[in-house]
């Protein structure tokens, strides 16, 4: 069993290496009577036999009325040894350049992951995400449908967060958000954070028959977040790829300046 385990190894199927085997035992023998001293098949012999003597692990004899076969010098198998060491080369050196090749195409294209938050808990922890994207700038196009799910006082703590950590806003949308200034301060109906919009938020108003605003969609410098509503709650998408929040981010900027 050990002889045909290490012939195995050398790359021999299993009935490759019974038969070789059978005829280093015999020494000169005909497929009849290997056939008689091993369990394969006299059928398969044949193809067996010529597989081993193409690699040259066989020699034929021709007799009278039959063939006669033996193993060759053992030391043949130092050729396959080589040729398995040299397509081994090849193949480390293809698996090389394919690595090469697939970090090339990841670095052109990305790889995309694709990620679901659901109910108030899902919503608040996407928010808490990219309030700490430290100076970043973050374009929305703003339904504010988010802030019915996690209420203002949640979303005034995202505003302070976004100010700590030098997030720039700029948002499209459908409807007004009134701002007001006079003698240096700055008001609003919907924050009270009047630094978050001096330093941080930037705001455009859109014609709803040019580009209708119907849900909000970040746009990151890596992903791209939408939220939908689904029954009577909002669950929102986070789309992890490079390529497509940058064509994403172009089409904003073409809105923001019809804007």
């Amino acid at each position: 069993m050990a002889l045909i385990d290490n012939l195995k190894s050398l790359g021999l199927s299993e009935k490759e290496a019974i038969v070789y085997t059978t005829l280093a035992k015999l020494g000169w023998a005909t497929v009849l009577q290997i056939s008689r001293h091993c369990e394969v098949k006299r059928s398969s012999i044949h193809r067996i036999i010529e597989n081993l003597r193409q690699q040259g692990l066989v020699e034929m004899q021709l007799g009278d009325k039959t063939s006669y076969y033996q193993i060759s010098n053992s030391d043949n198998f130092r050729i396959i040894l080589r040729e398995k060491e040299n397509s081994f080369e090849k193949a480390r050196h293809a698996f090389s350049e394919l690595k090469s090749s697939i970090n090339v195409v990841k670095q052109q294209f990305g790889a995309t992951a694709v990620k679901f938050y659901r109910g108030k808990r899902g919503i608040e922890t996407l928010e808490l995400k990219m309030s700490l994207l430290k100076n970043t700038n973050i374009y929305i196009f703003g339904a504010m449908k988010w802030i019915s799910v996690v209420g203002d006082q949640f979303a005034e703590n995202i505003r302070k967060r976004h100010l700590e950590n030098q997030i720039r806003i700029f948002e499209l949308s459908n409807q007004s958000l009134k701002v007001k200034a006079a003698d240096g301060q700055i008001t609003s109906g919907w924050t009270h954070h009047s630094a978050y919009i001096k330093c941080c938020w930037r705001h455009r108003l859109i014609d709803a028959k040019i580009l209708p605003i119907k849900d909000d969609l970040h746009i990151l410098p890596k992903a791209v977040i939408l939220y939908t509503v689904m029954g009577d709650e909002i669950a929102a998408l986070e789309i992890n790829n490079q390529t497509y929040a940058n064509f994403m981010r172009q089409l904003f900027q073409l809105a923001w300046h019809q804007a």
